[in-house]
């Protein structure tokens, strides 16, 4: 397999990615993985020079420690093959040359290979001229930008590689400050000469967080770094995994983890029944601070099955303190959610959720859902 020669086989371990992901990998040798890739594109009508091509590019870069234009990219280039955004069989070729001046077109094919035609033909026309230009056009995905980068090296050139893409189809990134997608990633990428060292290349995106790791993280459920992700309200997400039964704080955040560790090495345990701690205290300070009317009393509890639990003892004592037992009965709206414990399982109005559990619940009527 003509994998790059440059690459550092400690790249290729699990500890080299982005993404935060502490499950299970599998571990293939390049060759089964070429191997499944090369079947899955020829089962897409690709002819066998271009299934190789696109399949060793793939796995050069997973073993170059880039996982967002490795072998997962596989997936995504099936989609586009299949819904036609691709052409499986194509020729690239060079439509127009003026001097140092080349325009080449992928024939509306995957873009691996039409980059590889590109780069031969601009470095010979470099050769010949000094300096060349091309523009690379009609093609799908580029790939890893830096195995572009690493033939003009090793062929004594500097190149610099600007990706522009397709941004009436490819809105990924919200310009600085802005809210909505307006434009792709726009990678660029430079490569130099490193003589026995290897070459220098620098492959990036302008965007916080290249497209591909999105996929990746996707494709393995994995967390991204804090705050890459903009929703189409402009709405920076920490983590996504946020619900009506999750509190979502930010996976992975440092800020948050910090906060997290500062409140450790200050607050120890302290029954709320009989001692207070100073976090405690300014937490119901600001709760009370931004609470409706007169409520100027809080009550801290670890969740909202025990928050549900504390209400439903809370009003049974009110009553029995002032001397009305009698007063036992709930009422509690139809589809709504107060817990998993078995006081706020009665109280909750989930039929699904409540019939395995009937004969230990207590008795609270439900109306109407709001």
């Amino acid at each position: 397999i003509a994998m790059s020669r440059w690459r550092d086989p400690a790249l290729a371990s699990d500890t080299s990615s982005k993404l935060d992901y502490d499950g299970p990998r599998v571990s293939v040798t390049a060759d089964e993985a070429v191997t499944v890739m090369i079947d899955i594109l020829r089962g897409l009508d690709c002819d066998d020079d271009t299934a190789s091509c696109i399949a060793d590019h793939l796995a050069d870069a997973s073993l170059c420690g880039v996982e967002s234009h490795g072998v997962m990219r596989i997936l995504q280039y099936a989609r586009q093959f299949r819904n036609g955004y691709m052409r499986p069989v194509a020729n690239p070729f060079v439509a127009h040359r003026d001097g140092a001046f080349l325009t080449l077109d992928g024939d509306g094919g995957h873009g691996i290979p039409a980059m590889g035609i590109a780069f031969e033909s601009t470095i010979e026309a470099a050769l010949d001229t000094g300096m060349a230009v091309t523009s690379i056009v009609n093609l799908g995905h580029t790939g890893r930008h830096g195995a572009f980068a690493e033939l003009a090296a090793e062929a004594g050139m500097m190149s610099v590689l600007i990706g522009g893409g397709n941004r009436a189809v490819w809105r990924q990134v919200a310009p600085y400050g802005g809210a909505a997608a307006k434009l792709p990633t726009n990678p660029w990428c430079v490569g130099l000469p490193g003589g026995e060292n290897g070459p220098f290349v620098m492959d990036m995106a302008t965007s916080m967080v290249a497209g591909g790791w999105i996929y990746a993280a996707e494709n393995a459920g994995a967390a991204l770094p804090a705050g890459c992700l903009i929703d189409s309200n402009g709405k920076r997400y920490l983590d996504g995994s946020g619900g009506a039964a999750v509190s979502c704080l930010g996976h992975g955040d440092p800020e948050v983890n910090a906060a997290i560790k500062a409140q450790l090495d200050a607050l120890a345990f302290a029954h709320t029944g009989f001692f207070t701690s100073r976090p405690a205290e300014e937490l119901a300070d600001l709760l009370v601070a931004n609470a409706p009317g007169t409520l100027d009393r809080v009550y801290l509890v670890s969740g909202g099955s025990e928050a549900n639990e504390a209400a439903i003892k809370l009003a049974r004592q009110y009553h029995v303190e002032r001397g009305e037992p009698q007063r036992r009965h709930l009422i509690a709206r139809r589809q709504s959610y107060h817990g998993n414990t078995l006081g706020a399982l009665s109280a909750g109005g989930n039929e699904w959720r409540r019939e395995p559990f009937r004969p230990l619940l207590i008795d609270v009527t439900h109306i109407d859902p709001c």
